[in-house]
């Protein structure tokens, strides 16, 4: 799982996101890239025994706790395993306090947003904005 700085210039604005690759298995043998915008984050938790407290037996409460899931605005949850209970807790609070940040820093209009957030090092010079105008364009964005 990483972090993937947005886009910002006269031509278009993407947001900044998560992004991870899948295991392959299951419904898809694939191995995948999968990512999910920062704003477009609704919640984020580390499942607990008592998400499965019907159907646990011994000794499973720690493997229990090593899952966690990312749910989007238009509903997608994304089921992700830790390899033990505090990393999974350290991803968790990761995630949220840079999605808090983020926010934050887009509705203060502060400029740290577009260097924290934003890569335009590969842009042509003629599409990149103005600090102050990108800081307005990537606002909207997030009006949007």
């Amino acid at each position: 799982m990483n972090f993937k700085a947005g886009v910002c210039n006269a031509l278009e604005v993407f947001q900044p996101e998560i992004e991870w690759s899948t295991m392959g298995g299951g419904k898809d043998t694939k191995i995948l890239t999968r990512s999910v915008s920062l704003l477009d984050i609704h919640s984020i938790t580390v499942s607990s025994t008592d998400d499965m407290r019907d159907n646990i037996e011994a000794g499973e409460s720690e493997e229990i706790q090593c899952f966690f899931t990312l749910t989007t605005k238009s509903g997608d949850i994304h089921v992700f395993e830790a390899m033990n209970i505090d990393e999974s807790k350290r991803l968790v609070l990761g995630i949220k306090n840079i999605s808090g940040r983020y926010s934050n820093l887009i509705v203060a209009g502060d400029p740290r947003v577009m260097v924290e957030f934003f890569d335009n090092s590969s842009d042509p010079q003629e599409i990149r904005l103005p600090f102050q105008r990108a800081i307005v364009q990537a606002s909207h964005a997030f009006l949007g």
